[in-house]
């Protein structure tokens, strides 16, 4: 399949491209464990970042979706920095320091999460979401979603699975696992750098807990799906150190 999965906006320019599976500026070495692929679909394979593509974008199209990849880059950032003086502070722990928010853009993640399912069922044999018409692409709804045309309704779109107390293991790391019905694509687990993420695609929601899909695993079992999710905590020696908070809606100036 050599089509742009957004042709069906009506402004492909350029020709195909090469469009990295996931974005490219996510990891900070040249290289990255893979596994899932049908190439590598029962043991882990070392290739270079650059070569996790697919001819799935035109130039355009991939040029406008840039800004989403930022964002996703952004989002994996911040918790690895968080993660980062979050060690730090652990070695001093009857040290004071300034409590520190960081911002997260929620509606642009659950772009970059769109635009990362679809480029992985892209050219496959599953139909890419409940209202695709043809095995491989995504239906034209999604398609406008993650280039901001629209938005999900209030019951889909990215919802943070979590429960109090659960441990995080935040390291550059990113699992997807795709929600199959029948032949359709309704949705992904995302693991992103330790924070666990629901994309529903499902009409009118999911609305069976994780744990009764047959074969879930143990850490993905009595969580509760949260949207929208606001902010996450960080406490230190009983007091409140690291926030996360994810902004839903834009505001003027610059997120840092």
């Amino acid at each position: 399949m050599r089509e742009c999965w957004a042709s069906c906006l009506g402004d492909c320019d350029g020709g195909i491209s090469a469009e990295h599976i996931v974005s490219q500026s996510l990891f900070q070495s040249k290289t990255v464990n893979v596994r899932g692929f049908h190439w590598c679909k029962d043991h882990s394979k070392t290739i270079s970042l650059a070569s996790l593509t697919k001819n799935a974008l035109c130039r355009h199209h991939n040029a406008v979706l840039s800004p989403v990849d930022s964002a996703g880059s952004h989002a994996f950032d911040v918790f690895r920095t968080a993660t980062r003086l979050n060690n730090e502070r652990m070695l001093a722990p009857h040290q004071r320091h300034k409590r520190v928010n960081h911002i997260v853009n929620a509606r642009d993640l659950e772009r970059w999460l769109l635009k990362t399912l679809i480029n992985i069922g892209y050219g496959g044999d599953s139909y890419i979401g409940p209202n695709s018409s043809q095995r491989g692409l995504a239906s034209a709804d999604l398609v406008e979603i993650a280039f901001g045309r629209r938005q999900f309704k209030p019951e889909n779109g990215m919802f943070v699975a979590a429960k109090p107390g659960q441990y995080m293991d935040s390291q550059d790391h990113l699992h997807c696992s795709l929600l199959m019905k029948d032949a359709y694509i309704c949705g992904a687990r995302f693991v992103f750098r330790g924070l666990r993420m629901f994309l529903d695609l499902i009409p009118g929601g999911m609305r069976q807990p994780f744990e009764s899909i047959p074969g879930m695993e143990p850490d993905w079992c009595d969580v509760r799906p949260m949207k929208p999710f606001k902010r996450m905590k960080f406490e230190r020696g009983g007091r409140l150190d690291q926030t996360i908070t994810f902004r839903w809606t834009r505001k003027r100036g610059r997120i840092h």
